[in-house]
């Protein structure tokens, strides 16, 4: 289903040089059809809103940047409907440099930053008052990309050439982790740790200690976690009940 959603916008006109009514990206458009292949169902009028996806049942927003852009929505659409929101996280992207008035290939790399569900949680933090609505759902795609950046011949703040971000283009999707209801955040704290501070849980999950320090406030905030003492200047930390 991913690859057909990629094969059209690749194909249709319509997805080309400013996708669809509102000139979305390709990320944007290809993760639309794919959770929704009916475009009749797209870009809808809901409460002086333009909802990405409502089936009749559920409204379904893409938001591949700022979460926070979604607050206005999500505070009108959750009284009344049924929201899921796809985020989606970049495992792998190749970064590929063309020319701005060929559009020759010019340099092609891999980014060396790798994507994981753990970005997409800290990306969560503005929506924080809003996870632990019924009806929110959260729906993180793990995907594979491309990203084109233009050569550009004009001059940035640090006088070196800037390149332009073009377009990302999805190549595949390895893996979809959903979040039904906010007792499932919970599956991110290993089940092994009982009173822990920030060094045990990122040695837990493998993870550079400042994400897990990021990680563990924002679940603080939300009630995920709890803090009941300190080790040094440490705080230690339990799950809730």
């Amino acid at each position: 289903a991913f690859l057909l959603a990629i094969n059209k916008i690749s194909r249709d006109e319509r997805f080309k040089h400013g996708v669809g009514t509102l000139s979305e990206k390709s990320l944007h458009a290809c993760l639309k059809l794919y959770y929704c292949p009916n475009i009749d169902m797209h870009e809808v009028p809901i409460e002086n809103y333009i909802a990405d996806i409502y089936n009749g049942d559920e409204i379904i927003e893409i938001q591949t940047a700022n979460m926070g852009k979604l607050k206005d929505k999500l505070e009108v659409f959750l009284k009344d409907y049924r929201v899921i929101v796809v985020h989606p996280i970049i495992r792998k992207n190749v970064l590929i440099t063309v020319s701005k008035d060929t559009g020759e290939i010019l340099a092609q790399r891999k980014s060396p930053i790798t994507g994981s569900i753990y970005d997409g949680l800290i990306d969560l933090y503005p929506l924080q008052k809003y996870l632990k609505n019924e009806n929110l759902e959260i729906r993180f795609p793990i995907i594979d990309a491309k990203e084109y950046r233009i050569k550009d011949a004009r001059i940035n703040k640090r006088g070196r050439k800037a390149n332009v971000k073009g377009d990302r283009i999805p190549t595949d999707i390895i893996d979809e982790v959903i979040i039904e209801r906010f007792e499932d955040y919970k599956m991110f704290i290993p089940g092994e740790l009982s009173k822990f501070d920030s060094k045990e849980y990122a040695n837990s999950l493998k993870i550079h200690r400042s994400y897990a320090t990021y990680l563990l406030n924002f679940f603080y905030k939300t009630g995920i976690v709890e803090r009941v003492g300190k080790r040094g200047n440490a705080y230690l930390y339990e799950v809730c009940d």
